[in-house]
């Protein structure tokens, strides 16, 4: 299987999503051990993001799209790098507050981590489009889209030379 991410990206975003909802829960009853499945989850979310964004940079040049897919995966690849940085930042919020979060720092904790939620929403709304739109990755899709658009000059071939 040459390209992992459409089998990895879920647990990314199923960690993330559980560790916002686990957070609020805690944080709006004060029962720990919620917020502590949070930070579990938060944690597993970060491992997990940073393998989707890998494996969608080896995705990224194992496939031939058109220039409009092209676009939209520029677009999916920004906004899952921002929504790894988020779950980053908020993984070391926790990480060096040394104990529960306060009662000031909670209301800006849950607005960045549900924007990264929105993020991720996105991310995955321009990911779903490459896919269900332009056939990015699907073989006999993608073999229909070469001949109809070949003579067209509308397609971008792998940049793999680019990553290092």
């Amino acid at each position: 299987m040459t390209n992992l991410h459409p089998a990895v990206v879920h647990f990314a975003i199923g960690l993330f999503t559980a560790s916002v909802i686990l957070d609020i829960i805690g944080f709006s009853t004060k029962r720990e051990y919620f917020n502590s499945a949070g930070w579990l989850n938060l944690t597993l979310a970060v491992v997990a993001s940073l393998v989707s964004v890998l494996t969608g940079f080896l995705a990224e040049d194992s496939v031939i799209v058109t220039k409009e897919a092209h676009r939209l995966m520029e677009i999916h690849e920004t906004l899952g790098l921002v929504v790894l940085g988020i779950a980053a930042i908020l993984m070391i919020w926790r990480l060096f507050n040394q104990g529960p979060l306060s009662n000031r720092q909670i209301p800006f904790y849950i607005i960045i981590a549900v924007a990264g939620l929105l993020f991720l929403l996105a991310s995955g709304h321009y990911g779903g489009e490459m896919v269900y739109e332009y056939g990015v990755g699907v073989k006999p899709v993608m073999k229909q889209t070469l001949q109809d658009e070949k003579s067209a000059d509308t397609l971008i071939t792998p940049h793999i030379s680019n990553r290092k």
